[in-house]
Order: structure tokens, then sequence, then C-alpha cells
């Protein structure tokens, strides 16, 4: 099993993660844990660095220890002779930066019994001022190299890595908890994506009726019965003018004329209503299939919101779990647990 795997567990998934970046989070959080719940534990996750003065001369300059080593905590400061460096300076104030170098001080520092202070940056400064010493020190998760597959972490007792998997699970899941907020839109106008995808429907019917034949008709109808001209006949006579001339046949074969032109006007309405109707019947059947596929989409927009709802519940309940894990390990394996100090090491923390 990879730490990966182990953090994928709580997750469910690690992929688009940067699970590096996360487990060095939970590096740093556990030393954090260690460096105020137990601090003689700090040992077990500390490294050494001999410091070795340039040219041969001795340590006036301040060294940046927390920038060079990228530092966290400043265990022990050993010069000497022999190696490993046996004499341990002590940890003083930088207040009495200028006692430890004045002879007639009582804090003056002998090199029998070295002292070190750190000034308001966390640089270090040896007294007296030796031509080498050596530091214990614990370094971020940062400058840390981590091993996925082997399970391992530089410098970081295995037992204690069920602590930055937990706090690495907790940071990712943490970030889900932020994405939910891009991925549930507080109403439609905020992702019209999914309706987007239906093409516009235009029910706007543009059939124009043929206002000028059909009136022609039924003028022309008009005037045969009593109009006084035909409208392009050059018989004047109309159906009324028969009858008041008492000549039955003139007068059939008017009306007949008559209710000719009253028919084409017929005709004319007749067959603008079935281009109508069957305009309206199309629009009707691009409506109904417009609404079936919003309803459709309605029901994904829906199917979407419950699974967000689902994944947020999920995330919720693992944040809780995770909570209470890192909790029960904290107690278990860094309160309960101690090493004893060195009696020799002043530690500056």
């Amino acid at each position: 099993m990879s730490l990966t795997t182990r953090i994928q567990n709580y997750t469910n998934s690690t992929s688009n993660e940067n699970v590096t970046d996360a487990l060095k989070k939970g590096v740093d959080y556990t030393l954090s844990i260690v460096a105020s719940v137990n601090q003689g534990l700090l040992s077990a996750f500390a490294e050494e660095h001999d410091v070795s003065i340039i040219g041969g001369g001795t340590q006036t300059a301040p060294y940046d220890w927390m920038e060079i080593h990228n530092g966290l905590h400043l265990l022990d400061v050993r010069i000497g002779g022999g190696n490993p460096r046996t004499v341990y300076a002590k940890a003083v104030p930088d207040t009495q930066a200028k006692d430890v170098i004045d002879s007639t001080s009582i804090y003056y520092a002998l090199p029998e019994n070295p002292v070190y202070y750190l000034d308001k940056q966390n640089r270090l400064y040896m007294r007296p001022a030796p031509t080498g010493f050596a530091i214990t020190y614990v370094k971020s998760g940062m400058n840390r190299v981590i091993n996925d597959s082997a399970e391992t972490v530089s410098n970081f007792p295995k037992h204690f890595l069920e602590l930055p998997v937990l706090h690495a699970s907790e940071c990712i899941l943490m970030e889900r908890l932020s994405d939910f907020r891009t991925k549930l839109p507080t109403d439609l106008d905020a992702d019209t994506t999914v309706f987007d995808q239906l093409p516009d429907v235009d029910l706007t019917i543009t059939d124009t009726f043929p206002a000028a034949e059909y009136q022609d008709a039924l003028d022309k109808a008009q005037n045969l019965i009593d109009g006084t001209s035909m409208g392009g006949d050059t018989e004047p006579e109309s159906a009324q003018y028969w009858l008041n001339d008492e000549d039955e046949d003139m007068v059939a074969s008017t009306l007949s004329v008559a209710s000719q032109e009253l028919q084409r006007a017929q005709a004319i309405l007749g067959e603008f209503n079935t281009t109508i109707n069957a305009n309206v019947t199309i629009k009707s059947q691009e409506l109904q299939e417009f609404q079936s596929n919003l309803q459709k989409k309605m029901g994904l927009f829906d199917k979407i919101i419950q699974k967000i709802t689902v994944d947020y519940q999920w995330t919720q309940g693992q944040l809780q779990l995770i909570s209470g894990k890192k909790q029960e390990f904290i107690q278990a394996t860094i309160g309960s647990a101690g090493v004893k100090d060195n009696p020799k090491e002043t530690k500056a923390i």
C-alpha cells in the first residue's frame, strides 16, 4: 500500500489532487502537534548538521539556520573537539548578547561553558565565537523527501505517518467542500449550460393573408347583387337591376356569378385557414418537443443537485470521521508517549 492509497481510503479519490503537498502539510501539522503536546518527541524527527566556519575563522556573523535548512525547531547546539561534538551550548535570551562577551559580567561566556542565543529573526549566535559547531534541528515538511510507494518521509518515524495521512486527507476534503460552491448554482441563471443545449423554439407564424384577392371576390359579389359597376365587366347591370326589369334569366345568371365570387372568397379563406392550422400543428409539435426536452433537462439538473448533495454530506461525514481519528491518534501516540530529555541539552524551540 502507498501513502496515496491510504489517503484515497479516506477521500474516495485522489485524482487531480496534489497528494505530495497535502502530505507535506500533514507533516508540518504533526510537528506542530508534537511541539505543543510533547516536545520530548521532537528529537525523533530531527537531523544534525555540522557548521564549518568559512576561511578557518570564528563565527561572528549570525547563522540563519531556519532559512538555510528550512528549520522549524532548534533542539541543541554543540561545540568542541571530537565527533560528534559533545560540549552543549546553553541557550540564553538575546537580551544578554552584550553581557556574554563582557569579561566583567557574570554572564560572560567561557569556552568550557559556551552559550547561544537567537535574535529577533531567529538567527543563531554562538559565544564565544567558535571555529565550528553542530546543530540538531527539525525541518519543515516542505523540505522533506516523500517516498509514496515505500510509505516513508525523511527523518520521520514510520509509526507517526498515520497523522500526516489523516491531515492530508482532511486538507483534500476541505478543498472539495469549497469546490461545491461552484458546482451547485444558487439559481438557474448561475449555470445555464444544461439549458443552453436546447434549441430555441420560434412560435411565430408568418403566413400573410391574401387580403387583396379575398376583398376583390367580395367586392365583385356585392356589385353583382346591387352595385352600379361589375368591377371589370363592361356590363353595369346588377341582379337588382334585372329584378326591376323582371328578367328572370338575367337575375339567375347574375346571382350565379355572384355565388361563384363568394365561393372564390370562401376558397381563399379556407386555404388560408388550412395553412394556418397546419402551421399551428407544426408549432404545437415543436413546443411539445421543447417542453419534453426541457423536462428531461430539469430532471438531469435535479439529479446533478441530488448527487452533489449526497457527495457534500458524505464529505462532511468523512471530515468528522477523520477529525475524530486525528484526536484519537494524538492522545494515544503523542499525548501519552514521551522520551527523556538529554540532561546535557538545552532546547530552544
